[in-house]
């Protein structure tokens, strides 16, 4: 089993909210319980800036190809 923790980030297909298809993107873990549930929010690059977006300052040393942000809405 694997084992996620608070920062860790990861590759995952993240669904549309239309149902109708979904994207390969890396995420973050913004929650873990000890009851084996997470809590991910999707990072991507910026398309608009809104009070809930994160700016990662350190995209490079985070293994991201661009500047990204922690989209948590």
């Amino acid at each position: 089993m694997i084992e996620f923790h608070f920062g860790d980030l990861f590759l995952a297909e993240f669904q549309f909210t239309s149902g109708k298809s979904s994207k390969l993107r890396p995420g973050m873990i913004i929650l873990d319980s000890k009851d084996d549930d997470v809590l991910c929010a999707t990072i991507t690059s910026p398309c608009r800036d809104t009070v809930y977006n994160i700016q990662i300052s350190k995209w490079k040393e985070a293994g991201l190809l661009q500047p990204s942000i922690i989209r948590c809405h």
